[in-house]
């Protein structure tokens, strides 16, 4: 086991994101997150990363080696030779347990010094080991996903989204070697399909575990094995891949509006029977012996429904007029030519 949530919960002022958020990943593990925009999938990976704190709950990780892609790939002015070559995921880990170890030995008192001093020293081994600045390492990442080593003393908000993001790819390619986890937010879009293809076969070969927030269902088809859905603050587990957990979040559904009707049914006919005893006094003790069925019956939640958008869009006729028209378009970005006399 490499990590483990158990009831989590987080709001923000009055508003409930997590409720009972679980998850626990194992070796080997390839997860897909999923949930609808505003579910609370970014919070709950954030507090899995240690960014953030649940409200309440437990978590416990037993690995500091992990990796991070974020949704939204860096456009400042660093170059791509430094991304690369950033302290990252497990190694920002290491150092912070470091912290974390050095403020607990200068407060004293009652600790355990063998244990404390021989895990700073596995992490201080572990901290000298790691080689993300090996540079052709850094050169082979960026090959892999189609750049050039030309490419590497760019700045980053010269780039193109698609560039960037293929950059932040490259970035878990150069330390992957040394994560247990990775945890990848979107990590498709602006992506062509080549490349796409390429991050499917590295995490199909990867030693890491893998969690990833995606709305690719094709990505998700690919690559997972177990499905985790966050709805209404709460999280439900599927095995399988995307496909499968479709299949089967249908038949939940089908079996929760059963059992929800169920208990309606069961308790409007108790109601009914009680308020009837009242009436009379003979029945009074009985009454409340009903009420007292009816309070301890288990309260079934009716099912989420999932809401549809329908667009109309009106045909119009035909009008001979041109829409758009481009002439001699050039677009430059960063000194490099993007389009040239397009028409």
């Amino acid at each position: 086991m490499l990590l483990r949530a158990e009831s989590l919960t987080k709001s923000f002022g009055p508003i409930k994101v997590l409720t009972k958020a679980d998850l626990q990943i194992n070796e080997g593990d390839a997860i897909g997150l999923i949930g609808v925009n505003g579910a609370g999938k970014s919070t709950f990976m954030k507090i899995l990363l240690g960014e953030d704190k649940p409200d309440t709950g437990e978590l416990i990780r037993y690995t500091e080696k992990i990796g991070y892609l974020a949704q939204f790939s860096e456009s400042s002015d660093v170059t791509v030779r430094e991304v690369l070559g950033r302290p990252y995921g497990h190694v920002e880990h290491l150092r912070r347990r470091m912290a974390e170890i050095d403020a607990i030995m200068a407060e004293g008192g009652d600790i355990d010094w063998n244990a404390l001093t021989t895990e700073y020293a596995g992490l201080e081994k572990a901290l000298s080991e790691s080689d993300s600045e090996d540079e052709d390492k850094q050169i082979d990442s960026l090959e892999r996903v189609g750049l050039s080593k030309d490419i590497m003393d760019r700045k980053m908000s010269t780039l193109s989204g698609g560039e960037r993001t293929k950059i932040m790819l490259s970035r878990i390619f150069v330390q992957a070697e040394g994560c247990d986890v990775l945890f990848m937010d979107e990590p498709t879009n602006h992506l062509d399909i080549e490349t796409v293809e390429k991050l499917e076969d590295f995490i199909l070969d990867s030693h890491c575990s893998i969690l990833v927030v995606s709305h690719d269902r094709y990505f998700l088809d690919k690559v997972v094995t177990r499905v985790t859905e966050i709805s209404n603050g709460k999280t439900r587990e599927y095995k399988g891949n995307y496909s499968a957990f479709v299949m089967k979040k249908q038949l939940d559904m089908e079996r929760m509006e059963k059992e929800y009707k169920k208990y309606v049914y069961q308790k409007k006919k108790q109601e009914e029977i009680a308020a009837q005893m009242h009436k009379d006094q003979w029945f009074f003790a009985l009454h409340k012996t009903r009420q007292k069925m009816i309070d301890r019956m288990d309260v079934k939640e009716a099912p989420e429904e999932t809401r549809e958008i329908t667009v109309r869009i009106q045909s119009a006729p035909k009008s001979g007029k041109n829409m758009i028209m481009a002439k001699n378009l050039s677009v430059e970005l960063g000194g490099r030519m993007i389009l040239e006399n397009v028409e």
